[in-house]
């Protein structure tokens, strides 16, 4: 690897070295000293003749050795613990007298304990009793160890109760002690809640014991616990969080930056961290102006173990067995986390490290269902079918281009992270950190596309189609549910053939490195803190895209054409799509015959297994690589104030370098290459001698087939392993390299970024109306200096972009004077995110298919920006239990989206020249409709030129010539309007662009409960249940006039320019948990259900590339997991869990929410099992 960090310059030391001397002068270097928290409890408790005491408490999560449990000899027979910061939040606890724990049973038999009892400062059950404070209790001053006594009255010995405690402990002591604290997922639940109730920005917080605990594949999933978070998923498994309605989120590790695989923006994906490596997540919905800007919906900070932080040693394996019922294998899943915090003569020392391995095999089926049109208005041929009888003819929706995909992968994640503190002086701790992911997807999928051979063949009765209804804006449009496509009837009375079919496979790989790490320091002086910090991240990906597409033709046939487009066997099929699955068949008794000839031939389909029946068609080899690097240094300051009004002030500085570089090449066969050089000539079956196992069956058994409808699942494809073993062998034999579509700078480019931000933050602890009040305001000014790089076919282009920002944000909680259960959140924040690499990137992608678009990007870009508002209730009315109401409202501006047309509408149409210096391509040349004129005004004939008109937005490349002149000099072509014209082939032209943007708004609602005061053993049972409901009302507009134009049945309606909902957002979204855990039984389960309903995929290359910008919309999507852990002893549990157990097939249609289907795809469900050791 080389990642830039290694190659520090010498003014990025200078910066370092700037930060440490400036935080050492902020720090006082020698007089540093442990600072006190000013609002603090004091517990203090009498116990004559102790040696040592030490307070025992769930929030020291019961570790008798916690050092903030261990209380001071006051010299008088007293001891004290003082607790600062003051929990905020209701404790339980006992007293440790030289290894004795109190026992207070007995004076609760006596009735010395009824006051305690009765004021709530002593909790009992039937066998076991225990102190408890409270937020209001203020310091404790009276405790007597070993009874209920108030210090002051005479005091005897405590030593013979606390041994008659030890004996009882090992009994039932702590048995009954988990009836009374929380345990398991009710302490991460009640911890989590805690630590959200104590913010002052709103955050929502998941514990690592409810990660894991469920079959979520990634941390994506995990998130999906979280009102207003919802999730895409990719072949089942989470791979994009929306977060209120909104994708483009910041993720960090242990809140700082991290990085994409490719030219995104955003930081790492949540497929390449695993799970074991989290303790917590926080999802910050309302940021603070010390928080890094770049996120519009939520900032997501992983936070991993840490030493120092420790109350026992970590010693910790889990390993994991995952079944996937569809791909029908198992996959792995390990981990080991050992950590320990040690008090050595230099200070105490904390370190963490965690191993992770997984290994998992996916599968999951897709049908493709190409929505094309029969339309009144163009079209060939036009629409010829009266549907409705009210006698006119009628727009339908068809299936046309088709196809049946295998996605089949494995993925492989190793990573490792680790940890080093060192607490040099109570006041003085520095710390390195370190996180390595080493991530690989190694695909290999497998594709059959059915292509119509003519058009109008789609049913030679139409009275023999069924129809279901799409609606789009309004409308019913008929849609083809199940009809029979051929070209008429055959001599025998058989259906003839109509569709051609190609069979191919489609390279799903990445390979992945990513690093993270962090090295810096906090400093105590007095009332201030100073926190410094060098931190950074990168990754390197290659992304290698092999494709060999395969043509279905007949083997029998000797003549050229076997080699040859028009050698293909024609199919008949019966499209079949009741139900919502579906599927392709050959008609029963049906035909199949060669393309090139009329004459019937007996071809069974079953020699579709047969690889001599297979031509290649098409193979294409391209690379794309991406090398991400980030470095930062910042410095942060933190003063406590003991004012009226102002409890804290702080402020800081961060600087960052970032860079984003793309290589990439790309290099396409000719079409029907072995038709050409007959000495070249190779079928299916001599390719499979050259290279064998090239020609692959595939998986079978499409959407799990039970049988209730048939496919076409029993064909050959190319094996995409076998392609990158012989990939140079393959090329060498395709002769790639002499041919002149293979560019290796197309494309390449490069992004360098620096920025530079300072904050001033305000918190505040006082009261308005009577009402105790805490917030915090504050500002954060952000420079940004962006240069971009890029290259095209041998020249490069840069340009430049800087940009300033303010940023301000507000917070307040408001807690009613008459109860400490409810409070009111209130927050502001202005947000910015940056432009994706990929769309700063100042080039001209060029695709080495005609068919595909030419993408464009810009470095002149403006920033996304917001203004986001919330306002929330919350009502804690038991412990570990809240109900929370929330509103939003988010204005965008600038949102970034892309546009194929110009202010008036036209398609943007460009010159792709790599496609015209080949002269074997497809017979689709972009000749200007101006009759073509030489510089001495005679005509060129058109048809031997690929041409096209210039427009401004294009590079100029070399003039088109149609000959050299006497002179030697080439003869410049024309146009008849006398504007030059230059060799290319026409391709749609996609640029980025910001567009004005719109507004989200919404309701949240969250309620978590456990049934503690149910009767057994309903008191194990807990719930916790989320619901969002968001609004997008979005500045961005349809381009594609719609199908409905032209047809009077309509109106004449025209989708241009009306509103286009946000990507990713769903308007309805709910999640549902039922839990059961209780200590004393060993066996703990969960069942969640998740739903979501239709939203816009973003970017989904089956929809906008191939269906002119009509947008597909996943469908309403359930999803429900269970899961059942045994718990063996305390050191070992096993898990049992299922994901997708209604086995739900996702539907997705094109145009509106009910538009025509579009694609379904089928995951399957899958099962795991697992054993957890901790020691």
């Amino acid at each position: 690897m080389d990642h830039t960090f290694f190659k520090i310059s010498s003014e990025r030391i200078l910066r370092v070295c700037t930060l440490i001397i400036l935080s050492s002068a902020l720090s006082g270097v020698g007089v540093a000293q442990e600072r006190t928290d000013l609002k603090a409890t004091s517990f203090t408790v009498t116990a004559p003749g102790a040696k040592t005491v030490r307070m025992h408490s769930n929030r020291f999560g019961w570790d008798t050795s916690h050092p903030a449990g261990i209380a001071e000899d006051n010299g008088d027979g007293t001891w004290t613990v003082v607790i600062s910061p003051s929990w905020r939040e209701e404790a339980r606890y006992r007293w440790i007298i030289d290894e004795g724990k109190e026992y207070l049973l007995d004076d609760v038999t006596s009735g010395a304990c009824d006051d305690r009892i009765d004021s709530g400062t002593v909790v009992t059950s039937e066998n076991f009793a225990i102190r408890v404070w409270s937020a209001n209790s203020g310091d404790v001053l009276n405790d007597v160890a070993g009874d209920c006594s108030v210090a002051g009255v005479e005091v005897a010995a405590v030593e013979g109760t606390l041994n008659a405690a030890e004996e009882f402990d090992a009994a039932v002591v702590e048995e009954d002690l988990d009836e009374i604290m929380v345990y398991g997922i009710r302490q991460s639940l009640e911890t989590a809640l805690q630590e959200k109730r104590y913010t002052t920005n709103l955050t929502e917080i998941i514990n690592a014991e409810d990660i894991g605990k469920l079959p979520d594949e990634n941390i994506a999933e995990v998130l999906e616990n979280i009102a207003g978070v919802q999730v895409e998923r990719v072949m089942g498994i989470g791979s994009k969080v929306s977060i209120r309605g909104i994708a483009q989120n910041r993720v960090e590790i242990d809140g700082r930056g991290t990085t994409p695989h490719s030219g995104a923006r955003g930081g790492m994906s949540f497929t390449d961290l695993p799970a074991a490596l989290v303790r917590s997540l926080n999802v910050v919905k309302v940021p603070t102006a010390d928080m890094v800007e770049g996120s519009l919906g939520g900032t997501v900070n992983v936070k991993t173990h840490r030493g120092l932080k420790l109350k026992k040693p970590i010693r910790s394996m889990s390993v994991k067995m995952d079944y996937g019922e569809l791909v029908d294998d198992w996959g792995q899943n390990l981990s080991l986390t050992l950590g320990e915090r040690f008090e050595t003569d230099i200070g105490d020392v904390g370190g963490v490290i965690t191993l992770s391995r997984i290994e998992k095999p996916n599968r999951m089926d897709r049908a493709r269902i190409g929505p094309s049109a029969r339309r009144l208005d163009t079209g060939n041929p036009r629409t010829t079918f009266d549907i409705d009888g009210d006698g006119d003819n009628d727009t339908y929706f068809w299936p046309g281009y088709s196809e049946e995909l295998y996605e089949t992968e494995d993925r492989e994640n190793t990573a490792i992270n680790g940890s080093l503190a060192w607490q040099a002086t109570p006041g003085r701790m520095y710390f390195a950190k370190f996180m390595y992911s080493d991530f690989a997807r190694i695909g290999n999928n497998s594709v059959l596309a059915i292509l119509p051979g003519a058009t109008g063949r789609e049913n030679t009765d139409i009275s023999s189609a069924t129809w279901y209804d799409a609606e789009i804006f309004g409308y019913t449009v008929p849609v083809i549910e199940s009809a029979e496509f051929s070209s008429g009837t055959l001599a025998n009375g058989r259906p003839d053939g109509v569709q051609r079919l190609r069979m191919r496979n489609t390279a799903s790989r990445r390979d992945t490195s990513t690093y993270n790490f962090a090295l810096g320091g906090e400093w105590s002086v007095s009332e201030m803190d100073v926190t410094f910090e060098v931190n950074g991240s990168g990754s390197d990906t290659e992304d290698p895209q092999l494709s060999m597409n395969m043509q279905y033709n007949d083997a029998t046939n000797t003549a050229n054409s076997r080699y040859q487009l028009g050698g293909s066997v024609k199919v008949p099929l019966f499209f079949d799509l009741t139900n919502g699955f579906p599927a392709y068949s050959a008609p029963l008794g049906a035909g199949v015959r060669n393309g090139s000839s009329s004459t019937e031939r007996d071809i069974p389909l079953s020699t579709m297994l047969d690889p001599s029946y297979y031509t290649l068609f098409r193979h294409r080899d391209a690379n794309n690589t991406f090398t991400n690097d980030l470095l930062v240094e910042k410095v942060d300051v933190e003063m406590m104030l003991d004012g009226s009004f102002w409890s804290g002030f702080s402020f800081g500085f961060r600087a960052s370098q970032r860079s984003t570089e793309k290589e990439r090449f790309a290099r396409n066969s000719a079409n029907f290459p072995f038709n050409s050089d007959v000495a070249l000539r190779q079928d299916g079956a001599s390719l499979s001698q050259l290279f064998p196992g090239i020609m692959a069956q595939a998986p079978g058994n499409f959407f799990g087939n039970d049988g209730a409808k048939s496919y076409l699942d029993k064909f050959l494809a190319p094996d995409t392993n076998v392609l990158i073993e012989n990939r140079d062998a393959i090329a060498d034999l395709l002769q790639l390299d002499n041919r002149e579509a293979a560019y290796e700078e197309s494309g390449y480019f490069k992004t360098e970024e620096d920025t530079y931000a300072v904050y001033v933050r305000g918190d505040f602890d006082t009261e308005i109306a009577g009402m105790p009040a805490t917030g915090n305001v504050g500002v954060r000014y952000v420079r940004t200096e962006a240069t971009s790089i890029s290259k095209e076919l041998g020249e490069t282009f840069g340009s430049d972009k800087s940009y300033d920002n303010v940023l301000p944000s507000a917070s307040l909680v408001l807690t009613p004077s008459w109860t400490d259960d409810i409070q009111l959140r209130f927050g502001y924040g202005s947000i910015l995110r940056r432009p994706d690499f990929n769309d700063m990137a100042n080039f001209l992608q060029y695709p080495t298919n005609w068919q595909n678009q030419i993408n464009a990007g810009t470095v002149e870009l403006d920033p996304i920006t917001a203004d986001q508002f919330d306002v929330a209730f919350e009502y804690y009315f038991a412990e570990g239990s809240v109900l929370s109401v929330g509103l939003f409202y988010k204005e965008l501006d600038n949102v970034i989206g892309e546009s194929r047309s110009d202010d008036d509408g036209n398609v943007q149409r460009a010159c792709n020249p790599t496609i015209a210096r080949d002269p074997a391509t497809d017979a689709v040349s972009c000749i200007s409709p101006d009759t073509l004129l030489d510089a001495s005004g005679n005509t060129v004939a058109a048809n031997d030129l690929r041409v096209f008109r210039e427009i401004p937005v294009v590079r100029e490349y070399e003039q088109l010539s149609s000959g050299i002149d006497a002179a030697g000099n080439p003869v410049l072509v024309f146009d008849s309007n006398g504007n030059p014209v230059y060799p290319g082939t026409l391709a749609d032209l996609i640029t980025p662009v910001n567009e004005p943007g719109g507004v989200i708004k919404g309701v949240e609602v969250g309620l978590t409960h456990s049934f503690k005061e149910a009767p057994a053993p309903f008191d194990g049972f807990g719930i916790i249940a989320n619901y969002a409901y968001q609004e997008g009302d979005s500045d961005n507009v349809f381009e594609a006039t719609g199908v409905m134009v032209g047809d009077p049945d309509y109106n004449n309606f025209n989708m241009r320019g009306l509103s286009m909902p946000f990507p990713g957002l769903s308007e309805n979204s709910y999640n549902f948990t039922l839990f059961f855990e209780k200590p004393k039984y060993p066996v703990s389960g969960r069942i969640r259900y998740t739903f979501r309903d239709s939203f816009i995929g973003d970017g989904n290359e089956f929809c906008e590339a191939a269906y002119n910008s009509y947008p597909c919309f996943t469908g309403n999507r359930g999803l429900l997991t269970a899961s059942i852990t045994y718990r063996l002893n305390q050191m070992m549990s096993f898990n049992f869990s299922g994901s997708n157990l209604t086995d739900e097939i996702i539907a997705i249609p094109s145009h509106s929410p009910n538009g025509p289907l579009t694609l379904a795809t089928y995951p399957g469900r899958r099962f795991q099992m697992g054993i957890t050791v901790k020691l």
